[in-house]
């Protein structure tokens, strides 16, 4: 990721809930939205994990999908870092029932 690029939104999920996150991703965009999503942004043979941190650092937003599949190992981490917030901040969880 360079510096000049801007994402509006880092998408964090679990792995076996990439199918429907990805369907989510794209309704996203079509509604405007820059995303940072693992799968369109890493680049194979780079370091990804910190390719991640930069995004994390990056985005003003970070959407935490909780899906049928729990929550993943790495979605644990990046929801710490999203958490670790400098105060003024606004954190705040929306839940779709099913």
């Amino acid at each position: 990721m360079t510096e000049e690029t801007q994402y509006d939104v880092f998408l964090s999920y679990n792995s076996a809930d990439k199918p429907v996150v990805e369907i989510l991703a794209r309704r996203l965009v079509e509604a405007g939205l820059t995303l940072w999503l693992d799968t369109w942004n890493l680049v194979p043979g780079e370091p990804w994990q910190e390719a991640i941190e930069e995004a994390l650092d990056a985005c003003p937003t970070v959407a935490v999908f909780l899906g049928s599949s729990g929550i993943g190992s790495w979605e644990s981490e990046e929801m710490r870092s999203a958490l670790s917030l400098p105060d003024g901040f606004e954190t705040r969880m929306l839940q779709r029932d099913e």
